[in-house]
């Protein structure tokens, strides 16, 4: 269960990210 809370947790950070790059840049770099 440790490995599922930590992916989770990168997955939720990658999320934020990218939403962060898309709220920049018009078009997305990843979809």
């Amino acid at each position: 269960m440790r490995e599922l809370t930590t992916r989770g947790g990168e997955v939720a950070s990658r999320l934020a990210h990218n939403q962060e790059i898309a709220g920049s840049s018009p078009a997305p770099a990843t979809k």
